[in-house]
């Protein structure tokens, strides 16, 4: 393992370091490693050290860290700019591993959506999957709790793990107007504290998911029959239930209720559990609803991989 305190200097010079963490303490590595890219700026220093210390991958911005991986013909490929996990996980024990990204969400549902759109969105951008970021999404309760989920837990993990909330759509639109308009400041300020790190899904989950089916219901029927390889599927009957004409929190208690009785018929005809069929139907929505809404799941999640 290799990493970069500074970009490569015009005229400056170069320094090689073997092993940097060599008898010395976690803390120890890291005030090292924050005194050589001071003196790398200042005198205009390049420094390249050797390391499979946990600490320093973890402590270093990773577009300096260098990932020498032999390949299967006794190569030896660089893979530059890689995620602190990627490393990690070749050279620690399990316990000191820990993902790039933590999303805290409301529930499964969400957690299930944000995974599927999230799978399109890095297939995008990280088609070498060596250079993926690792992400947790984590279903935590209701809005409120999630967002103090994520004020407790911020300062657990270290700062390289990025730790975002992000809630489903209707708290922006609803909940959040419903407060600014009774002037609940009380209950706007920790948003307004935590705002750089509390984002929002372009939909409700559900009412994405059946606002998407009712208008392209047989297209989705066919998708969602060969996803699960069985063509007995059949959903018209169910998706006619959901009133499209809904608002508010009717839209949304139609729109859950229409996608469990979805979710129950799936695991009857499949034999599978709710888990599987729950990635299915949102693995079928997201392909077919990527293009509608690439820009933004973009403007959401690509500012966490800069």
């Amino acid at each position: 393992m290799r990493a970069k305190t500074s970009a490569p200097p015009q005229g400056g010079k170069q320094q090689i370091v073997d092993e940097l963490e060599m008898a010395l303490h976690p803390r120890a590595q890291v005030k090292l490693l924050r005194y050589l890219e001071d003196q790398a700026k200042a005198k205009s220093l390049t420094v390249i050290f050797s390391t499979h210390s946990v600490t320093l991958l973890k402590s270093i911005d990773r577009r300096r860290i260098i990932y020498l991986e032999k390949q299967d013909d006794g190569e030896i490929k660089p893979i530059v700019g890689c995620f602190p996990t990627y490393a990690i996980g070749n050279i620690a024990s399990y316990e000191e591993t820990l993902p790039d990204i933590m999303l805290y969400v409301e529930d499964v549902f969400a957690r299930d959506i944000l995974t599927a759109f999230f799978e399109k969105f890095a297939n995008e951008l990280f088609p070498d999957p060596t250079a993926r970021p690792t992400t947790k999404i984590v279903p935590v309760g209701p809005f409120d709790a999630v967002v103090a989920f994520l004020e407790r837990n911020g300062s657990v993990l270290p700062d390289h793990v990025i730790q975002k909330a992000v809630l489903d759509n209707d708290v922006a639109t609803d909940t959040l107007a419903r407060w600014k308009q009774s002037n609940n400041h009380a209950r706007l300020s920790k948003f307004e504290r935590l705002k750089n790190d509390i984002k929002y899904l372009p939909f409700t989950p559900e009412v994405g998911l059946m606002d998407h089916v009712a208008g392209n219901v047989g297209i989705f029927e066919t998708k969602l029959r060969q996803r699960c390889g069985d063509n007995q599927i059949r959903i018209n009957e169910i998706v006619r239930q959901y009133d499209t004409t809904a608002h508010g929190s009717q839209q949304r208690a139609a729109a859950k209720r229409i996608t469990d009785e979805l979710i129950e018929h799936v695991m009857h005809r499949t034999q599978r559990p709710a888990e599987t069929v729950r990635e299915q139907l949102c693995g079928v929505f997201a392909q077919a609803a990527w293009d509608r809404y690439r820009d933004q799941f973009m403007e959401l999640l690509a500012p966490m991989v800069r």
